[in-house]
């Protein structure tokens, strides 16, 4: 997961990954796809595909039209110093969309393999300038297009689709509502959102003051409502046996060396124990970190 943030953090211009190859009366194709996206040249832009196709979806650079996302709204760089502003049009978007052919697959960025789909979102929410409506016309237009967010290879063990987008409430309704895949979702959370706290909590923590000050934190309880929020339009269409055990037991584990008793309960309200094998997860990691627990009926 680190590598994959990693990864995203350095994808700030086309030049980086764009082939280094001329065009007749060019000086050399980054250069004239960056200008022809920044100024919205449709032609120019179908001009330098269809010269070099190779560039669209090779599993071994980044995809234009992800580029393009990265880039929207935003000043860039795009040769030898030169900034230009790619603002967001839906026509260079489509046209860009019609040259891709390939949106499941895993491509490679500085040797590390990368699901489309996944990067595809995250470069989406992490732009700041991108709104959650211009999100999802482009990721529906994605879907339409053949993109399958409902099963798809993970980067690594976890499925970051949803976790990526809390905080783009619409987007991530529009994910749920389109079959995005909940399992390895808490995974995600526990480590990222949550980890901080229980890094602060010894493993086998008794200490009632250790886990007050946790509990009492105003970061950790804010993050207890977005991980409510979260769940609770998750469980609106969906049903809580589609998460894995390792989704559960992370949970639990957290919320045990915290003594969160209100956490605990509502994982037990919501359904965790209506299939065994999440259940017998639930209360193994209870008797583990706090056996005083005592379960809400």
């Amino acid at each position: 997961m680190k590598k994959f943030i990693k990864i995203l953090s350095i994808i700030v211009v086309i030049i980086a990954i764009l082939p280094s190859k001329c065009l007749p009366n060019s000086t050399n194709i980054a250069e004239d796809l960056g200008v022809a996206l920044a100024n919205n040249n449709y032609d120019k832009i179908r001009e330098i595909l269809d010269i070099y196709p190779d560039i669209i979806d090779s599993p071994n650079q980044l995809p234009v039209i992800l580029s393009y996302i990265a880039m929207i709204d935003t000043n860039v760089s795009i040769y030898n110093d030169r900034e230009a502003y790619i603002k967001f049009d839906e026509n260079t978007f489509d046209l860009l969309l019609s040259y891709t052919s390939k949106l499941n697959y895993d491509f490679i960025i500085n040797g590390q393999e990368i699901t489309f789909v996944e990067l595809a979102s995250s470069l989406m929410t992490k732009n700041q300038n991108l709104s959650d409506e211009k999100i999802i016309k482009m990721m529906d237009k994605f879907i339409q297009k053949g993109m399958n967010i409902a099963d798809y290879r993970p980067y690594g063990k976890v499925k970051i689709l949803l976790s990526t987008s809390l905080k783009r409430p619409k987007y991530f309704d529009f994910l749920l509502e389109n079959g995005a895949m909940i399992d390895t979702f808490l995974v995600d959370i526990v480590v990222h959102n949550f980890g901080e706290f229980s890094r602060r909590i010894p493993k086998n923590n008794q200490d009632e003051n250790v886990a007050l000050a946790v509990l009492n934190d105003e970061k950790y309880i804010n993050t207890k409502k977005e991980f409510y929020l979260a769940m609770n339009k998750i469980l609106n269409v969906r049903k809580i046996d589609e998460f894995v055990p390792v989704d559960i037991k992370l949970a639990t584990y957290m919320f045990s060396k915290a003594h969160d008793d209100e956490a605990l309960n509502f994982l037990y309200k919501k359904g965790v124990c209506n299939k065994k094998e999440l259940c017998d997860t639930y209360k193994q990691e209870i008797a583990k970190y706090y056996p005083n627990f005592k379960i809400e009926e």
